[in-house]
């Protein structure tokens, strides 16, 4: 399932950067185009073109890594690991108004 830290793992790796650091500032709402944006770019997008890097360094096919292990076991572990050493609350770096049932 697409989820927020995966995609902040990216934003907290400097892999990607975030052009206005408001965003970084200010929650946002589920709804809102820039977590529609985030998730939809950052976690699907990117983490489709890490899966096949990842596949290809192991030589496996997606039958045998498919997106969803890419994701438990990679993605999904560092998303919750780094924020944790990179900011004391263990946030990710965009902050989502939820009360934890949309994620």
């Amino acid at each position: 399932m697409a989820e927020y830290r995966n995609g902040g793992l990216f934003i907290d790796m400097k892999s990607i950067k975030v052009k206005n650091s408001l965003i970084l500032q200010r929650q946002h709402l589920p709804n809102s185009e820039i977590i529609v944006k985030y998730i939809s770019f950052l976690t699907i997008s990117l983490l489709d073109k890490i899966a096949i890097v990842i596949r290809e360094k192991l030589n496996l096919t997606a039958l045998k890594l498919p997106l969803v292990k890419v994701l438990q076991g990679g993605a999904w572990i560092a998303g919750r690991k780094i924020p944790k050493e990179l900011r004391k609350d263990g946030t990710p770096p965009i902050k989502i108004k939820s009360d934890g049932t949309i994620f």
